[in-house]
């Protein structure tokens, strides 16, 4: 029967440690997994997490570093037949369901595995759902995993689950962090590969409204590429986050605006809000547009009020992301009313 030596429970303390100690977006960035390759032994160690409806990498963090976890489109085509589907929530080995020789036989080993010269694999699901796999992956190339790997791992695995959740917490803070104040407004937090990390009830209405159905995490399709589109503009310094080219949908006689902003390289913060109007717009908020209202020491007087857009973008000095405090859809259908 396997079992744990006193090193190996130091080893793994001195890991959890560690990981603790790192305040990075991610749960297993590339330090947190070069040190479980010292608990667990292997040729390659790696994180992914899988949209496995749309067929896109959500996350992948590998060491070494690999450029393409999907062996150029190979992984979608073979990953319902892979061995390792079976798998539960306990750690599984590859070996657990197929012999070498049947291994070799499989096209996920012919056209996929082979290209990394793999042979063995000790898999963990940190989480999984039918769209979406997140999961810790071991490989060799000779000699399979031991029974003591897989003790390991089943020990570590409860923590595994904590480290995840407490990078979504951190993810989230800095987002709420970095946004104006959303009295008034709902909104939707964007983790790091553009998946939803938190949303108002009523902001997923508006989305579903929209786009229909919204399957986990996952953006609507067309947000999502709109999106990544704008991320990779900021990443290069193309354009600013406050100055991003807003998504327009029209549906059954509504306007939906989605403005991204944050920070560069932080996670996104959107704001919705219902204007007088048939139109809904989702705003997106840079850190320096903070709202001067909540510190007006004169705010009571408003109480009770109707008060526009406009009028308190003109009374505070602040505009929205194109610099207008007063917008064209505003203009043409609202001019002259309100006070405007």
């Amino acid at each position: 029967m396997a079992a744990l030596t006193r090193s190996d429970l130091d080893n793994a303390l001195g890991f959890l440690r560690e990981a603790e100690e790192r305040s990075h977006p991610d749960p297993f960035p590339a330090e947190s997994l070069a040190r479980l390759a010292s608990l667990i032994p292997c040729d390659f160690v790696s994180y992914t997490e899988l949209d496995l409806t749309r067929q896109r990498v959500i996350a992948s963090v590998s060491v070494p570093a690999v450029a393409d976890p999907t062996g150029a489109g190979v992984l979608w085509r073979v990953t319902d037949r892979h061995p390792l589907r079976r798998s539960g929530t306990s750690a599984a080995k590859l070996s657990d369901f197929v012999s070498a020789r049947e291994l070799h036989r499989l096209e996920v080993y012919t056209d996929y595995l082979r290209l990394w010269q793999v042979e063995h694999q000790l898999v963990l699901r940190i989480s999984s759902t039918p769209e979406v796999r997140k999961t810790l992956l071991f490989e060799r190339s000779r000699c399979d995993f031991s029974e003591r790997d897989r003790l390991l791992l089943d020990l570590l695995r409860p923590h595994f689950v904590r480290l995840h959740v407490s990078a979504r917490t951190r993810r989230l803070a800095a987002a709420l962090a970095s946004g104006a104040d959303s009295a008034g407004l709902e909104w939707i937090v964007l983790g790091p590969r553009n998946e939803i990390e938190f949303a108002t009830r009523e902001a997923r209405s508006l989305l579903r409204t929209f786009f229909g159905d919204l399957q986990g995490s996952t953006l609507p399709e067309c947000v999502d590429e709109w999106a990544r589109e704008e991320s990779i503009r900021n990443n290069s310094g193309e354009v600013g986050v406050e100055r991003t080219e807003p998504l327009v949908v029209y549906g059954d006689g509504h306007q939906l605006v989605i403005r991204r902003t944050g920070q560069h390289g932080a996670p996104g913060r959107a704001y919705v809000s219902s204007p007088p109007s048939s139109r809904l717009l989702i705003n997106f908020w840079s850190r320096v547009r903070r709202r001067r209202l909540p510190t007006d020491e004169n705010v009571l007087a408003k109480s009770g009020g109707v008060f526009t857009t406009p009028i308190l973008a003109r009374e505070y000095g602040f505009a929205d992301v194109d610099g207008k405090q007063q917008s064209a859809f505003w203009d043409e259908h609202w001019a002259g009313t309100w006070g405007t």
